[in-house]
């Protein structure tokens, strides 16, 4: 009796152990569940801190790349003034080139055009006694002219009366030769007409006869066949009542084999039904013995595998505890490497913003200075080109006046 007591107590405290083991399970399991959300949010808000400094490093890098082309648009801009100036001085060569080479041409046309007046007063003075000449040609040539056009209007009227008898007269003829063509062709015409109804009068009696002997062997036929239009309509009749019965009576056949093919199917089905039951149940025995023997050593294997899940769990535990240390400790370290980055980071771009500045004041001087000598060269050409201008126009005017 001692013993049972001592068996049931020992029983209860392995019950009460084991509840105490599960409560203790599940709250590791919400710890475990919350830690590894805490390590999760660690992990994002590490993610975070990298995409900044990726953020940070990109940026740098930017103005590293942005000094790097200040650096570049210096000397770009030193290469474009030097290349200016050496375009301006090229341009002021070939300008005086070109007006040397204008003044000579100018010389040249000035002398070409003193010739050409020269040779036009010497033609001129010929003038007077050359238009005397043409206008006496001029006047012999209208009197010519004149004449010509009265005796042209007198050969008109002469042809005009010469042609009007002629043309009366062949056209008058051609009407005649073409009505006499006409009236023969008429004639032909009628005479074969004339041949052609005699003979059709002739064949008309013969034609009457023979239609009155054949109209009575025409109304003979007819009545013979009005005798045989009733019984040959019964007859269509009763083969479309008969061929209508004979299609009811096929639809019927088709309708019962389809019937009995069905049935002969279903019981198959049947048969086959009735067998795979009688299998299944010979089989059922057997496996309900199997699955007896199953139970039992599914019931072996979870108390064996509820040993090993605890010595799992706890072991998981220790070792969970142990890396959970090392994980603060390098966060911890993290943190602090992190800090430190920020600061580094952070003196940096402190350090950057005065040269930011230096160099955007730098960029709006060299931006000034090239615009105010852009300025000062538009301002040469103008100057350049108005001269030219008033020095064209100074010529020009010479040369009006000496026309003149």
């Amino acid at each position: 009796m001692a013993m049972d007591v001592t068996q049931t107590m020992d029983l209860t405290q392995a019950m009460q152990t084991l509840k105490w083991l599960d409560e203790e399970r599940r709250k590791d399991k919400a710890t475990i569940a919350a830690l590894q959300e805490w390590a999760q949010e660690q992990e994002r808000q590490l993610a975070q801190q990298a995409a900044q400094i990726q953020e940070l490093q990109t940026a740098v890098a930017g103005i590293q790349s942005l000094m790097a082309q200040v650096t570049k648009f210096e000397q770009m801009v030193s290469n474009y003034k030097n290349e200016l100036i050496f375009r301006m001085d090229q341009r002021e060569e070939a300008r005086r080139k070109e007006q040397a080479e204008a003044e000579r041409l100018r010389r040249i046309e000035l002398e070409a055009l003193a010739d050409q007046l020269s040779r036009l007063d010497k033609e001129l003075r010929v003038l007077p006694r050359y238009d005397e000449e043409l206008k006496a040609r001029q006047a012999e040539g209208q009197r010519l002219n004149e004449a010509l056009q009265r005796l042209e209007v007198a050969v008109i009227d002469l042809s005009k009366r010469l042609e009007d008898p002629s043309r009366a007269i062949t056209y008058l003829e051609e009407q005649r030769r073409a009505d006499n063509r006409r009236i023969a062709e008429l004639e032909q015409d009628t005479t074969e007409l004339r041949k052609k109804i005699e003979a059709q009068a002739a064949k008309l009696p013969l034609l009457e006869e023979t239609i009155q002997k054949q109209r009575t062997r025409i109304e003979e036929a007819i009545q013979y066949t009005k005798e045989f239009e009733k019984p040959i309509e019964e007859l269509r009749i009763s083969d479309f009542q008969r061929e209508q019965k004979m299609k009811k009576y096929l639809d019927q056949g088709e309708q019962v084999a389809q019937e009995m093919e069905r049935i002969r199917a279903q019981t198959q089905g049947f048969i086959e039904q009735q067998q795979l039951v009688k299998q299944a149940l010979e089989k059922l025995e057997g496996f309900q013995a199997r699955m007896e023997k199953r139970q039992n050593e599914v019931a072996e294997m979870q108390r064996l595998a509820e040993d090993r899940l605890k010595r799992q769990w706890e072991e998981w535990q220790e070792e969970q505890a142990k890396q959970q240390r090392k994980r603060d400790i390098l966060s911890e370290e993290r943190w602090r490497q992190q800090e430190q980055t920020n600061a580094e980071y952070r003196e940096r771009l402190d350090a950057l913003q005065p040269i930011i500045e230096l160099h955007r004041n730098q960029l709006d001087i060299l931006w000034e200075a090239r615009r105010a000598d852009a300025t000062r060269a538009l301002k040469a050409v103008q100057d350049e080109y108005e001269a030219l201008i008033a020095q064209a126009d100074a010529q020009l005017s010479i040369l009006r006046g000496e026309q003149k």
